[in-house]
């Protein structure tokens, strides 16, 4: 029988339970709203899904206050909740410094950052100590509760425990459902959720941290078991199967593609959907620049954090000099936000690194790479260098470098006589190497990826000190300051370096091309705003960049209007130096050739002439005024989607390894 004892002891342990629940779910949304605030800093009718999904989340951690109430259950569940505070303190510092949120697979250069980033991540502890301070409130507010039994954990039924996990497996799955609300195209939150490689902003965006983070750690898993997002590929332009693309008109070989597909069909899907992606694209046309810089010698430079608002007559009249009397890429777009290594990947490959991990450069170390400047120089003879004035350990350069065709690869800790710092002077680098193949008489190609301009931008920074007498008068903020104190080295090390090819009467033989690796992302977006002398909006405008293409030879400079990327830097070059390759395998395109041009962004945003497309939010914004076809959306879409996609295929299957093969049969 019941009593009325009965009845309210089952209220009382009804009560308590669901204040537990409530707790644990409140504890996460917390948090989940705190992390939007200090990182996206805005709401959107997307939160709604980061509900949903917290419900199951915050259900799975609440089946541990159904077990025995003892000391052992209490620190699961203290250790729970700190788990998911500790994952907010990381992306919250993270974010302070990188401005994008870390992926799972960033932990695997978690010592490269402890030990070469340890006075910034200090530096983003203390700017970022009171959201610190708020994020562990509710970790504080768990083990005070359960310390005085105000959180109880009273054993359950079997069958009320068993209840309770099949309520939160229901209500995960219709946390997965609800996302068809949000539509079901590739961008949209579903999409987003069951791609294998979405990057971590955007999927935080859709459904909140955990769930990404989540969502992040089943993608390593499922990608390490070979899983891919090949059924995303969509042929949807195949070029015509009957058209012959002669290598006179077209930046392409002889390959008779329906026999190449043929020779490596069936290895793998992976490989049969790049080879049928291939043979579908139209290769690019030569044109009036094809072969301008034949026998040249060609510097190239990867800049740290490098920014057209840096560049002034009066500060650095080298950098202008080659901005406006070159070629004028009036409207190119670095591709990253943060992360050197992956812009450094596209700039050398013209491939898209795989977004959703931090180690395409490393994972390409032993592949086939015959379209990089440095193979390609080197197979017709050239000398190659390559200089970095930081460890050649750091991002594995000393592996990942001679793979691209480098004779030579110097930094400090492998035979470049200069001292380091962090950063260390461009202006050394250029003094201790340009010696090393300057004075031969032999055609050359030498690439430098600099470090002088790197975070952060304070008069702790060596270059910031160095260079800060040049700019302290001038009316910005100390951080913007201290970001073109930093950017005056390579101003220097330019001036330097086009002063030595005058003396050995080279200059004019010589092209010069520079791009950044990624935005400043030392700077807030109010101090770059600042510096640019305009509001810069984050989503777009802040990638808008300087693609540096320079030779003394030039008389008169070529504006380039067609959208860009750094993507097109490789094509774009093999054109100009008149190298014979074929376009339809790299899956950047040459921006100097004809047709409407394309900027497309690291996390599938992208530009066009007409409109921009926002990936993060899904959202199309018209350029002309005019309304935007659906159908023209989707297809710039599935284009986009397809060179990520390819890119990352070529990359996880050694793809080129199979060109290289082909061409040596004949």
């Amino acid at each position: 029988m019941f009593s009325s004892a009965n009845v309210l002891n089952g209220v009382i342990m009804i009560k308590k339970r669901l204040t537990a629940f409530l707790f644990t779910f409140v504890s996460l949304i917390y948090l989940e709203v705190l992390i939007r605030l200090f990182t996206f800093g805005s709401f959107d009718a997307r939160f709604f899904f980061t509900v949903a999904f917290t419900l199951p989340a915050a259900g799975f951690i609440f089946l541990f206050t159904l077990f025995k109430n003892s000391s052992l259950f209490k620190i699961i569940y203290n250790a729970l909740i700190g788990v998911a505070t500790l994952i907010c303190l990381i992306q919250t510092v993270y974010f302070n410094i990188f401005g994008n949120l870390c992926s799972a697979a960033l932990v695997s250069q978690g010592g490269d950052a402890v030990t070469n980033f340890a006075g910034q991540t200090l530096a983003a502890i203390l700017d970022s100590i009171f959201p610190l301070i708020l994020l562990l409130l509710p970790l504080a507010a768990s083990v005070t509760l359960t310390a005085t039994g105000r959180l109880t954990f009273e054993k359950a039924r079997p069958s009320l425990s068993v209840t309770a996990a099949a309520a939160v497996i229901l209500a995960h799955g219709l946390a997965v459902a609800s996302l068809t609300v949000g539509g079901t195209g590739s961008f949209s939150p579903l999409g987003t959720y069951t791609s294998l490689s979405a990057p971590m902003d955007g999927a935080a965006q859709s459904f909140g941290l955990f769930s990404a983070l989540r969502r992040d750690v089943e993608n390593l898993i499922l990608r390490s078991f070979g899983f891919s997002d090949t059924n995303d590929v969509v042929i949807t332009e195949p070029a015509d199967s009957d058209t012959v693309f002669s290598e006179e008109e077209y930046n392409v070989l002889s390959i008779d593609m329906d026999d190449f597909i043929d020779e490596y069909s069936g290895i793998s899907k992976s490989i049969d959907q790049i080879s049928s992606f291939i043979a579908s694209r139209t290769p690019t046309e030569k044109n009036e620049y094809t072969g301008m810089f034949e026998g040249y010698n060609l510097i190239t430079i990867c800049a740290e954090s490098f920014s057209p608002y840096a560049i002034s007559e009066e500060l650095t009249p080298t950098l202008y000099k080659m901005s406006t009397e070159g070629f004028i890429f009036e409207n190119f777009y670095g591709s990253f936000s943060s992360l050197t290594t992956n812009g450094e990947y596209t700039f050398h490959t013209g491939m898209f690194p795989d977004v959703a991990t931090t180690a395409s450069f490393y994972a390409a170390k032993d592949n086939a790479l015959p379209f990089t400047l440095g193979n390609m120089f080197s197979a017709s003879g050239v000398d190659t260098y390559a200089y970095h004035n930081y460890l050649g350990t750091y991002f594995n350069r000393e592996l990942t470098h001679p793979n691209l065709g480098y004779d030579v690869f110097r930094t400090p800790d492998r035979g470049l006589d200069i001292d380091i710092d962090w950063p260390s002077s461009d202006l050394d680098m250029i003094k201790a190497s340009v010696d090393e193949y300057i004075g031969k008489n032999k055609q050359f190609h030498t690439y430098y990826m600099t470090f002088s301009g790197h975070y952060k931008y304070d008069l702790n920074n060596p270059m910031a000190i160095k260079n800060y007498d040049a700019v302290k008068d001038l009316s910005y903020p100390t951080a913007v300051k201290a970001y073109l104190a930093c950017n005056l080295e390579l101003e220097y090390a330019l001036e330097y370096l086009v002063e030595a090819l005058e003396e050995a009467g080279i200059a004019h033989k010589t092209v010069i091309a520079l791009a950044n690796d990624h935005f400043p992302y030392g700077l807030t977006m109010d101090q770059y705003s600042t510096l640019a002398g305009e509001r810069i909006d984050n989503d777009f405008e802040k990638y808008r960049n300087s693609f540096i293409l320079w030779s003394p030879s030039m008389e008169e400079p070529v504006r380039v209007e067609k959208l860009c990327s750094t993507i097109d830097i490789l094509p774009t070059l093999l054109n100009l130096f008149g190298f014979e390759y074929d376009s339809r395998f790299i899956m950047g395109s040459d921006a100097l050739s004809d047709g409407d041009g394309i900027a497309i962004l690291a996390n599938s945003s992208f530009i066009t002439e007409d409109f921009r497309f926002n990936a993060e939010d899904n959202v199309t914004e018209s350029l002309n005024g005019e309304d935007v076809p659906e159908a023209e959306v989707i297809r710039m879409q599935n284009r986009v989607r397809n060179i990520m996609n390819i890119s990352k295929l070529i990359l996880t299957t050694d793809y080129y390894s199979y060109y290289v093969d082909y061409l040596s049969e004949d």
